[in-house]
Protein backbone atom coordinates (compact mmCIF):
# COMPACT_ATOMS: atom_id res chain seq x y z
CA UNK A 1 0.00 0.00 0.00
CA UNK A 2 1.58 3.29 -1.27
CA UNK A 3 1.75 6.66 1.30
CA UNK A 4 -1.13 8.50 2.22
CA UNK A 5 -2.02 11.92 0.36
CA UNK A 6 -1.23 13.59 3.80
CA UNK A 7 2.38 11.88 4.26
CA UNK A 8 5.53 13.85 5.48
CA UNK A 9 7.34 12.73 2.17
CA UNK A 10 5.18 14.03 -0.06
CA UNK A 11 5.64 17.43 0.87
CA UNK A 12 8.87 18.63 -1.57
CA UNK A 13 10.58 20.30 1.26
CA UNK A 14 10.73 17.23 2.97
CA UNK A 15 11.45 14.80 0.06
CA UNK A 16 14.20 16.75 -2.04
CA UNK A 17 17.17 16.39 0.64
CA UNK A 18 16.68 12.37 0.32
CA UNK A 19 16.24 12.85 -3.97
CA UNK A 20 19.16 15.67 -4.46
CA UNK A 21 22.58 15.00 -3.98
CA UNK A 22 24.39 18.22 -2.01
CA UNK A 23 27.61 18.25 -3.64
CA UNK A 24 28.91 20.25 -0.96
CA UNK A 25 28.12 17.67 1.58
CA UNK A 26 26.24 18.31 5.07
CA UNK A 27 28.34 18.88 9.06
CA UNK A 28 28.66 15.90 9.06
CA UNK A 29 27.71 13.68 5.98
CA UNK A 30 29.43 13.22 2.82
CA UNK A 31 27.77 13.85 -0.58
CA UNK A 32 26.56 10.58 -0.89
CA UNK A 33 24.96 10.39 2.05
CA UNK A 34 21.61 11.78 2.13
CA UNK A 35 20.40 14.25 5.14
CA UNK A 36 18.14 17.12 6.36
CA UNK A 37 19.28 19.55 8.38
CA UNK A 38 17.04 21.25 11.29
CA UNK A 39 17.61 24.01 14.02
CA UNK A 40 15.79 23.63 17.49
CA UNK A 41 14.62 27.32 17.36
CA UNK A 42 13.59 29.94 14.50
CA UNK A 43 16.52 32.16 15.91
CA UNK A 44 18.75 29.13 15.10
CA UNK A 45 17.22 28.70 11.68
CA UNK A 46 17.48 32.31 10.56
CA UNK A 47 21.32 32.35 11.05
CA UNK A 48 21.69 29.31 9.31
CA UNK A 49 19.97 30.33 7.14
CA UNK A 50 21.15 34.06 6.37
CA UNK A 51 24.99 32.14 6.61
CA UNK A 52 24.37 29.92 4.01
CA UNK A 53 22.55 32.45 1.43
CA UNK A 54 24.82 35.16 1.86
CA UNK A 55 27.34 32.58 0.93
CA UNK A 56 25.84 31.40 -2.39
CA UNK A 57 24.49 35.00 -3.46
CA UNK A 58 28.55 35.78 -2.57
CA UNK A 59 29.69 32.63 -5.22
CA UNK A 60 27.18 34.11 -7.78
CA UNK A 61 28.24 38.03 -7.57
CA UNK A 62 24.07 38.74 -7.19
CA UNK A 63 23.28 42.15 -7.29
CA UNK A 64 21.36 43.86 -4.70
CA UNK A 65 17.76 42.56 -4.48
CA UNK A 66 14.82 41.21 -2.01
CA UNK A 67 14.50 37.41 -0.98
CA UNK A 68 11.87 35.83 0.20
CA UNK A 69 11.72 33.08 2.23
CA UNK A 70 9.83 30.96 4.63
CA UNK A 71 10.32 29.27 8.03
CA UNK A 72 8.71 25.74 8.36
CA UNK A 73 8.12 23.67 11.57
CA UNK A 74 8.49 19.97 11.58
CA UNK A 75 8.20 17.52 14.04
CA UNK A 76 11.07 15.11 14.49
CA UNK A 77 10.85 11.73 16.00
CA UNK A 78 13.31 9.16 15.79
CA UNK A 79 16.79 7.49 17.74
CA UNK A 80 19.44 9.90 17.13
CA UNK A 81 23.17 10.00 18.53
CA UNK A 82 24.14 13.36 20.98
CA UNK A 83 27.45 14.79 19.07
CA UNK A 84 26.66 18.27 20.42
CA UNK A 85 30.40 17.77 22.53
CA UNK A 86 32.19 17.77 19.22
CA UNK A 87 33.49 21.23 18.53
CA UNK A 88 32.23 23.48 15.55
CA UNK A 89 36.31 23.94 14.49
CA UNK A 90 36.63 19.78 13.66
CA UNK A 91 38.05 19.78 10.26
CA UNK A 92 35.51 18.92 7.53
CA UNK A 93 37.10 15.52 7.36
CA UNK A 94 37.00 14.38 10.68
CA UNK A 95 33.73 15.25 11.07
CA UNK A 96 32.45 13.31 7.99
CA UNK A 97 34.65 10.49 9.44
CA UNK A 98 32.35 10.48 12.45
CA UNK A 99 29.48 10.69 10.26
CA UNK A 100 30.35 7.70 8.65
CA UNK A 101 30.64 5.68 11.93
CA UNK A 102 27.01 6.49 12.44
CA UNK A 103 25.07 2.80 12.21
CA UNK A 104 22.30 2.51 9.66
CA UNK A 105 19.75 1.82 12.26
CA UNK A 106 20.13 5.77 13.55
CA UNK A 107 18.08 8.39 12.29
CA UNK A 108 20.69 11.09 12.66
CA UNK A 109 22.72 12.86 14.91
CA UNK A 110 22.33 16.28 17.10
CA UNK A 111 25.18 18.71 17.24
CA UNK A 112 26.00 22.33 17.60
CA UNK A 113 25.69 24.39 14.50
CA UNK A 114 28.98 26.96 13.44
CA UNK A 115 26.62 29.39 12.66
CA UNK A 116 25.36 29.92 16.44
CA UNK A 117 27.61 27.19 18.57
CA UNK A 118 25.11 27.37 22.06
CA UNK A 119 22.10 26.16 20.27
CA UNK A 120 20.67 22.39 18.61
CA UNK A 121 20.80 21.21 14.79
CA UNK A 122 19.36 17.89 14.32
CA UNK A 123 20.56 15.94 10.75
CA UNK A 124 17.85 13.86 9.99
CA UNK A 125 19.38 10.62 7.76
CA UNK A 126 15.61 8.80 7.27
CA UNK A 127 12.78 10.43 5.60
CA UNK A 128 10.67 8.71 8.05
CA UNK A 129 11.53 10.37 11.06
CA UNK A 130 10.11 13.45 9.58
CA UNK A 131 6.29 13.96 10.63
CA UNK A 132 4.35 16.62 8.53
CA UNK A 133 5.42 20.61 8.34
CA UNK A 134 3.82 23.81 8.50
CA UNK A 135 4.26 27.10 7.04
CA UNK A 136 4.98 30.00 9.77
CA UNK A 137 6.62 33.23 8.82
CA UNK A 138 7.54 34.53 5.73
CA UNK A 139 10.70 36.24 6.04
CA UNK A 140 12.48 39.20 3.62
CA UNK A 141 16.42 38.60 3.41
CA UNK A 142 17.84 42.15 1.93
CA UNK A 143 20.72 41.33 0.03
CA UNK A 144 22.67 44.30 -0.53
CA UNK A 145 24.91 42.99 -2.92
CA UNK A 146 27.78 42.43 -0.11
CA UNK A 147 25.69 40.30 2.40
CA UNK A 148 21.96 40.03 3.74
CA UNK A 149 22.06 43.09 6.28
CA UNK A 150 18.27 43.15 6.65
CA UNK A 151 15.30 40.85 7.48
CA UNK A 152 11.68 41.57 8.34
CA UNK A 153 8.45 39.61 8.49
CA UNK A 154 7.35 39.79 4.89
CA UNK A 155 3.81 40.00 6.08
CA UNK A 156 3.77 42.35 8.72
CA UNK A 157 4.32 45.76 7.23
CA UNK A 158 1.02 45.32 5.45
CA UNK A 159 -0.89 44.32 8.45
CA UNK A 160 0.73 47.07 10.40
CA UNK A 161 -0.35 49.61 8.35
CA UNK A 162 -4.08 48.30 7.99
CA UNK A 163 -3.89 48.52 11.96
CA UNK A 164 -3.03 51.98 12.18
CA UNK A 165 -5.21 53.13 9.65
CA UNK A 166 -7.53 51.39 11.66
CA UNK A 167 -6.47 53.09 14.93
CA UNK A 168 -6.00 56.32 12.71
CA UNK A 169 -9.93 56.18 11.91
CA UNK A 170 -10.51 55.20 15.16
CA UNK A 171 -8.85 57.90 16.93
CA UNK A 172 -10.43 60.74 14.46
CA UNK A 173 -13.92 59.73 15.16
CA UNK A 174 -13.29 59.71 19.31
CA UNK A 175 -11.69 63.18 18.62
CA UNK A 176 -14.76 64.41 16.62
CA UNK A 177 -16.89 63.22 19.46
CA UNK A 178 -15.15 64.41 21.70
CA UNK A 179 -15.33 68.11 20.45
CA UNK A 180 -19.05 67.92 19.99
CA UNK A 181 -19.63 66.83 23.68
CA UNK A 182 -16.98 69.29 24.67
CA UNK A 183 -16.90 72.41 22.58
CA UNK A 184 -17.62 74.95 25.09
CA UNK A 185 -15.80 73.86 27.43
CA UNK A 186 -12.51 76.12 27.95
CA UNK A 187 -9.32 74.48 26.81
CA UNK A 188 -6.36 74.09 28.66
CA UNK A 189 -3.52 72.90 26.92
CA UNK A 190 -1.83 69.93 28.43
CA UNK A 191 2.06 69.25 29.37
CA UNK A 192 4.44 67.45 26.77
CA UNK A 193 5.58 64.81 29.17
CA UNK A 194 9.60 64.93 29.75
CA UNK A 195 11.73 62.11 28.39
CA UNK A 196 12.61 59.74 30.50
CA UNK A 197 16.44 58.75 30.51
CA UNK A 198 18.17 55.27 31.15
CA UNK A 199 18.36 54.84 34.66
CA UNK A 200 21.34 54.34 36.36
CA UNK A 201 22.76 51.51 37.53
CA UNK A 202 22.29 48.91 34.46
CA UNK A 203 21.34 45.22 35.14
CA UNK A 204 24.94 43.78 34.05
CA UNK A 205 25.36 40.88 32.19
CA UNK A 206 28.92 38.86 32.88
CA UNK A 207 30.68 37.24 29.52
CA UNK A 208 30.29 33.61 28.66
CA UNK A 209 33.17 32.03 26.76
CA UNK A 210 32.41 28.21 27.65
CA UNK A 211 30.15 25.93 24.76
CA UNK A 212 26.91 25.29 25.66
CA UNK A 213 24.34 27.57 26.39
CA UNK A 214 24.94 30.50 28.04
CA UNK A 215 24.35 30.09 32.03
CA UNK A 216 21.58 32.42 33.81
CA UNK A 217 23.00 36.10 34.28
CA UNK A 218 25.57 35.91 31.16
CA UNK A 219 25.89 37.45 27.34
CA UNK A 220 27.68 35.12 24.28
CA UNK A 221 28.67 36.68 21.46
CA UNK A 222 26.64 35.39 17.74
CA UNK A 223 28.64 34.25 14.99
CA UNK A 224 30.47 37.17 13.25
CA UNK A 225 28.26 36.34 9.98
CA UNK A 226 24.83 37.20 11.65
CA UNK A 227 25.92 39.21 14.85
CA UNK A 228 24.80 42.62 12.63
CA UNK A 229 21.58 41.49 12.75
CA UNK A 230 21.23 39.68 15.97
CA UNK A 231 23.92 41.23 17.79
CA UNK A 232 24.29 39.36 20.76
CA UNK A 233 22.82 36.42 23.06
CA UNK A 234 21.94 36.59 26.64
CA UNK A 235 20.54 34.55 29.27
CA UNK A 236 18.08 36.28 31.55
CA UNK A 237 17.98 35.87 35.53
CA UNK A 238 15.41 33.30 35.02
CA UNK A 239 17.62 30.80 32.74
CA UNK A 240 15.67 31.77 29.10
CA UNK A 241 17.77 32.45 25.85
CA UNK A 242 16.99 35.38 23.79
CA UNK A 243 18.35 37.36 21.31
CA UNK A 244 19.22 41.18 21.23
CA UNK A 245 17.64 41.63 17.54
CA UNK A 246 16.04 45.42 17.21
CA UNK A 247 18.17 46.77 19.80
CA UNK A 248 21.43 48.91 19.68
CA UNK A 249 24.48 48.07 22.11
CA UNK A 250 27.16 51.00 22.84
CA UNK A 251 30.98 50.40 22.63
CA UNK A 252 31.01 50.46 26.32
CA UNK A 253 28.03 47.24 26.04
CA UNK A 254 25.12 49.34 27.01
CA UNK A 255 21.70 48.18 25.30
CA UNK A 256 18.62 49.87 24.31
CA UNK A 257 16.20 50.10 24.78
CA UNK A 258 15.46 47.81 27.69
CA UNK A 259 15.52 44.05 27.64
CA UNK A 260 11.63 42.29 28.05
CA UNK A 261 12.24 38.05 28.34
CA UNK A 262 8.87 37.05 26.36
CA UNK A 263 8.90 33.48 27.88
CA UNK A 264 5.78 32.82 29.12
CA UNK A 265 5.56 33.88 32.95
CA UNK A 266 8.89 35.46 33.28
CA UNK A 267 8.97 38.80 34.68
CA UNK A 268 12.85 40.19 33.35
CA UNK A 269 12.51 43.28 31.72
CA UNK A 270 16.02 45.57 32.70
CA UNK A 271 18.53 48.15 31.33
CA UNK A 272 21.57 46.38 30.17
CA UNK A 273 24.94 46.59 30.55
CA UNK A 274 27.37 43.83 28.61
CA UNK A 275 30.56 43.18 30.39
CA UNK A 276 33.84 42.62 28.38
CA UNK A 277 31.52 44.06 25.05
CA UNK A 278 34.40 45.48 23.47
CA UNK A 279 36.82 42.80 23.59
CA UNK A 280 34.34 40.04 22.73
CA UNK A 281 36.10 39.38 19.37
CA UNK A 282 38.99 38.96 20.86
CA UNK A 283 37.59 36.57 23.82
CA UNK A 284 35.71 34.48 21.32
CA UNK A 285 36.97 31.47 19.13
CA UNK A 286 37.40 31.63 15.76
CA UNK A 287 34.35 29.69 14.12
CA UNK A 288 34.12 28.89 10.47
CA UNK A 289 32.07 30.95 8.19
Amino acid sequence: MGPKLDSAMLQNWNLAPFTYENPEGTTFFAPERSCLELADTPQTALAVSIARRSRFLSRTKEAAAGLDMRMLKTPVEGKFIDLRTVSAELPREQRWSLGNAVPADIDGVLFRPAERPTATAIAVLKGQALGRSIQTTHYRFEWNGVRIDRLYPRFSRERRRFLQRRIEMALSWAKAVWRAIWSRRPFTPRRSPTQRHTPEPRTRLAHWRGTGSAPAGHWTACHPSTEHIFKAEVTCSHGHRLTLKGHSISARGQVQPSVICRHPGCDFHEFVMLDNWSHRRAAQTALPR
